[in-house]
């Protein structure tokens, strides 16, 4: 507000603004809700003694688990207590990226265990042809030199 209206503001009385609320109201015109303290909420002004939020940068993993242990422990005291209202809400970032971490690279290890177990049971099977192959290479030639010497004209490939 501009300083004008500011003493214009200052310079009605009670007894004139509550003429003018009633004056809207017979008009018919809404009226609104909002103050000063709702407004500068909504649009997200703290004061230092009564923040709405605070965030904290723990230096390493260890002083993050310390401090969300001392957050739970408040908020049980504070439960326990019976002012709920008091309880602190809080978001762990990392510990939502490092748990969605840990879940794609189990799902990932799953993954690659079956294709080692698919490709182990692959190989073996395969591992056992050889042999069969050589058998049968062993009996054709068999029958080749058996053949030679009955039919000697006979080309084989």
């Amino acid at each position: 507000l501009t300083q004008e209206q500011m003493k214009l503001l200052q310079d009605i009385t009670k007894e004139r603004m509550e003429m003018y609320q009633k004056a809207q109201k017979e008009s018919g015109e809404k009226l609104s809700d909002s103050t000063y303290d709702k407004n500068m909420s909504a649009l997200g002004y703290a004061e230092l003694e009564k923040p709405s939020f605070i965030n904290i940068y723990p230096k390493d993993f260890e002083s993050k688990e310390k401090i969300v242990d001392i957050i739970k422990k408040y908020n049980e005291d504070a439960k326990s207590d019976g002012s709920e209202k008091d309880a602190i809400e809080y978001t762990d970032y990392v510990g939502l990226m490092m748990s969605s971490i840990t879940d794609i690279i189990s799902a990932i290890s799953y993954i690659l265990i079956a294709f080692v177990a698919i490709s182990l049971v692959v190989s073996s099977s395969v591992s056992c042809e050889p042999s069969v192959l050589q058998r049968r290479i062993y009996l054709t030639f068999s029958t080749q030199r058996r053949l030679s010497s009955v039919c000697p004209q006979v080309c084989w490939e």
